[in-house]
């Protein structure tokens, strides 16, 4: 999957995260891998609750794909991410 990362893309989408997850919560685990430009947690309209993906923007496009094959079915509060780039960033 990381293999077929377009070279310009540092934007990751991010699903499968527990949905008490804000920025903060994000930013802990995915900084280390690189300098995040911003994080964007989707949420219902209607109720502001997670649902439970959000895309994260890394300044370089070497952050990104190392946050990729590092977190990418990793296990956080009893869920799976699923981590892959973001085709339309």
């Amino acid at each position: 999957m990381a293999e077929s990362m377009p070279a310009q893309c540092n934007t990751l989408f991010v699903k499968g995260l527990p949905y008490n997850f804000k920025e903060d919560d994000i930013g802990d685990r995915f900084r280390r891998f690189g300098e995040i430009k911003a994080i964007r947690i989707a949420y219902n309209w209607q109720t502001k609750e997670s649902k439970g993906f959000a895309y994260i923007q890394y300044e370089s496009h070497e952050s990104a794909k190392q946050a990729l094959i590092k977190m990418n079915g990793k296990e956080v509060q009893g869920r799976f991410l699923k981590v892959d780039f973001d085709s339309k960033a």
